[in-house]
């Protein structure tokens, strides 16, 4: 079974029809990108995985575990579902090493040694170990969200999931998150990201969803969809807003 399933999954939020019918499956080890249009439902796609937002039809698994419905493992399948947003959403009042080990003490019952040891590794491989014990507000946009991606891998999560997570960032600052999220590609995490960032997504993706009026219009390799895309909204969406 795939790592995350969706069947007919459709939310709306009033008379907006945000998902319509979606059926997609994300296999283990893949990164998937998610682009479209703005309102296409590309966010709220994402948000149903971990829960912040429910379907009213369809169902949904993450890993074997049924996330959707009265009897679902939502609370369990969240300790496998990392998450990163827009904004870093890290606690302002708590060191950076304390934003990395509370989850995983808390929520997984790791010893503070384990959790600290680990937090400093994830650190290291961010570029960020000289930042341990400074707070949010004392690091750069690129800093944080880099801090954002670690305090989510703590929990040593089997999906990861990015919903625009270099959209708030200046230019300069960009690549050094996307330089982390490639890495994790290549090391084989699992990954759905909603972006516009369509260099990311020819480098490191290994296929490519494109959404417009909460529908699934097309999947394909980023060499297929890049160079031959088939429905006219993702001509449109490759000549217009990617320029090629």
């Amino acid at each position: 079974m795939p790592l995350v399933v969706f069947r007919n999954v459709s939310k709306a939020f009033g008379s907006l029809e945000a998902l319509a019918d979606v059926d997609l499956d994300v296999q283990e080890g893949e990164t998937v990108i998610i682009c479209g249009p703005s309102g296409a439902g590309k966010s709220t796609l994402l948000r149903c995985v971990n829960g912040l937002e429910k379907p009213q039809k369809g169902d949904i698994w993450v890993d074997d575990m049924k996330i959707t419905g009265d009897k679902s493992d939502l609370r369990t399948a969240r300790k496998e579902i990392g998450i990163v947003f827009q904004s870093y959403n890290l606690f302002p009042h708590i060191t950076v090493l304390k934003n990395l080990i509370l989850g995983p003490m808390k929520a997984k019952g790791v010893d503070k040694e384990e959790a600290v040891a680990y937090a400093r590794e994830l650190l290291n491989r961010m570029g960020l170990i000289d930042k341990i014990d400074s707070y949010p507000d004392e690091l750069s946009g690129g800093q944080a969200q880099r801090v954002a991606i670690a305090r989510a891998l703590a929990m040593r999560p089997k999906l990861m999931l990015f919903d625009e997570p270099t959209s708030a960032l200046d230019p300069e600052m960009i690549q050094d998150v996307l330089q982390v999220m490639a890495q994790l590609s290549e090391q084989g995490m699992t990954m759905m990201v909603v972006s516009h960032e369509m260099g990311f997504a020819k480098a490191a993706a290994d296929r490519v969803v494109f959404m417009a009026d909460g529908r699934v219009v097309e999947e394909a390799s980023p060499d297929a969809f890049f160079s031959s895309p088939r429905d006219p909204r993702s001509q449109k969406f490759v000549s217009q807003i990617i320029g090629i």
